[in-house]
């Protein structure tokens, strides 16, 4: 019998020409998919159920293939794919467990694992990853697997290289996994732009009117800070700073800027992306928000401190965030807000970290939570 293209595709992954092998896989999908879809009426259950196995094989090894080439979107989307054909393959949990890990969110890559464990106590990938989370998942150790291109060794795992020949194996797999981690890694954590097509923006020098006087604002700037704030929005946004690119953009749209401005502020506000941990490049101290709230609201921080207040009420979670100042040697708090009530709970006589966007409700300053991160030791 001939070989299959997902059979040539997991050859040329062994091979780590991950590439060519999505390359195969994307065109045997294609040919899949449009055959379950004109076919699949005509098909007998057991006939239905065959295709969408192979439907699954190519879903995840399509994933892992993207997942490898340090594409996590695709990686996601194949992934997600193959989720709705099989709920419970430990390999695919593993492979959704290492994106949560990836993303620094360690609730979610802990249950996945724990998941895993259930339903194969020996797995070994599982056991690897909560080691590892149990005893090293901080969001720093996190980056440093991620910029060093460790976080692959959480990865499904390939096999043996055909093509390393008089090599170690250890030595083979790590020099390859090294190259690729430097590869992507370097591009995202360092020097990382964003291309953005100006052209449809007017100005801020060319407006005839920069100022409205009528406007009721938090800040009253010169001519020469209005032009000079846009100018700093457009170059954190070419920069991927999208934190600091929000604190001017809040600059100008609280200040005596004219409509003109603030509606241009406003369409570029539409380019920022939320970030993850692994990409806050700019942050924030709690004095800093505190004194000038509006200038920080919807800015990413990331804050260490204590839990205080707790609140659960109708499915929703909330404490008070407690800080030490050590300028001032006093503490300083600020509310914690969560959209579901967190599994395993938050340890309230432990430090807790905090990864959150900066909101408003009534007047008040509050953190809308992201992710969090307690030790479990």
């Amino acid at each position: 019998m001939g070989r299959t293209s997902l059979d040539i595709a997991k050859r040329f992954m062994k091979r780590r020409k991950f590439g060519e092998a999505l390359s195969i896989l994307e065109e045997g999908l294609s040919t899949l998919e449009e055959s379950l879809s004109i076919r699949g009426k005509e098909l007998s259950a057991d006939e239905y159920s065959e295709r969408c196995k192979g439907l699954f094989d190519y879903y995840l090894t399509a994933g892992i293939a993207c997942l490898y080439l340090g594409d996590t979107g695709n990686a996601k989307a194949y992934f997600e794919k193959a989720n709705r054909i099989s709920l419970t393959n430990t390999l695919l949990m593993n492979a959704f467990a290492v994106l949560y890990l990836r993303r620094g969110d360690t609730i979610r890559a802990t249950q996945k694992y724990i998941e895993v464990q259930e339903a194969d106590p020996e797995n070994e990938l599982a056991k690897r990853g909560l080691d590892f989370l149990e005893k090293k998942g901080t969001p720093e150790e996190i980056v440093r697997l991620l910029d060093s291109g460790e976080i692959e060794k959480f990865y499904p795992p390939l096999g043996v290289n055909p093509d390393i020949i008089g090599f170690s194996i250890l030595a083979g797999v790590f020099g390859v996994l090294l190259a690729l981690g430097i590869l992507f890694f370097s591009g995202k954590h360092t020097g990382s732009s964003r291309n953005v097509d100006w052209s449809g923006y007017t100005s801020v020098q060319n407006y005839s009117n920069i100022f409205d006087d009528d406007a009721d604002t938090v800040y009253e700037l010169k001519d020469s800070e209005i032009k000079k704030s846009w100018k700093k929005i457009k170059s954190f946004i070419e920069e991927e700073r999208d934190n600091a690119a929000r604190v001017e953009i809040n600059r100008l749209l609280n200040s005596n800027a004219s409509s003109e401005v603030k509606n241009q502020v406003s369409e570029a506000e539409k380019l920022l992306e939320e970030p993850d941990l692994m990409n806050l490049k700019d942050s924030f101290t709690i004095q800093q928000v505190l004194e000038e709230p509006v200038l920080y609201s919807g800015c990413f921080v990331y804050w260490e401190g204590r839990v205080m207040n707790e609140v659960v009420e109708s499915g929703l979670y909330q404490f008070d965030l407690i800080i030490e100042d050590n300028n001032n040697n006093k503490m300083l708090g600020i509310p914690v807000k969560f959209d579901f009530v967190p599994l395993p709970p938050v340890d309230s006589r432990k430090p807790i970290k905090i990864f959150g966007s900066i909101n408003f409700e009534g007047g008040r300053v509050f953190i809308r939570e992201r992710n969090y991160y307690q030790s479990v030791r």
